[in-house]
């Protein structure tokens, strides 16, 4: 098919620009020892998302519950965060069920949060990682290192949810100190695996 026989609006890529992106983004984060997990949003592809996990992404990031319902369907499922509380019945039931089809981490800011996911995957038999979301960008998270110690205890305690660490976005200079102090909580530094994530 020749270009002018497309109709519109039609998306087209120029693959060599594609990959070399792809390519320069994965090669800085392996070099500097940093573990990629590309936010889907920026192209919600099933295609571009598998091209990102062959070349090293450790995971992938999804908005919405609806967008890693689907990645996971399409068979990018190694490893899956949500950055975002996700709350009520109906959401609940459909996070239970995708964690048995990958490993899930969605973020919580509160205590009603952390609550809900536990007693829901501990209904469902399912556990799900828990991130602190510490704030940032003047729409979420916790403004205080002590509120993130509190919500990080909390999830330590409670069954079928396990805590993975914290998140912000992005990182300006008056959250650094909580950040720091939320990471080296005993909580955060006891976990098995603590980690912070800063997309």
């Amino acid at each position: 098919m020749h270009i002018e026989e497309l109709d519109t609006p039609h998306l087209l890529v120029e693959l060599n620009g594609l990959e070399d992106n792809l390519d320069r983004y994965q090669d800085y984060f392996s070099k500097h020892g940093i573990g990629l997990r590309p936010h889907i949003k920026t192209h919600k592809s099933l295609t571009i998302a598998h091209m990102q996990m062959r070349r090293g992404a450790i995971g992938i990031t999804c908005q919405k519950l609806g967008e890693a319902e689907v990645m996971v369907a399409g068979g990018v499922d190694r490893d899956v965060l949500i950055p975002f509380n996700i709350m009520g019945r109906a959401k609940l039931e459909r996070l239970t069920a995708l964690t048995r089809r990958t490993t899930l981490t969605v973020a919580a800011d509160s205590k009603i949060t952390i609550r809900g996911l536990s007693e829901a995957t501990t209904a469902a038999g399912v556990s799900v990682g828990v991130v602190i979301e510490l704030g940032g960008a003047g729409r979420c998270g916790v403004e205080t290192a002590q509120l993130a110690g509190e919500l990080a205890t909390l999830a330590d305690s409670l069954p079928g949810v396990e805590l993975r660490g914290v998140m912000i976005m992005p990182t300006p200079p008056r959250a650094r100190s909580a950040k720091k102090v939320a990471i080296r909580s005993k909580p955060c530094s006891a976990s098995s695996s603590p980690v912070c994530i800063d997309p």
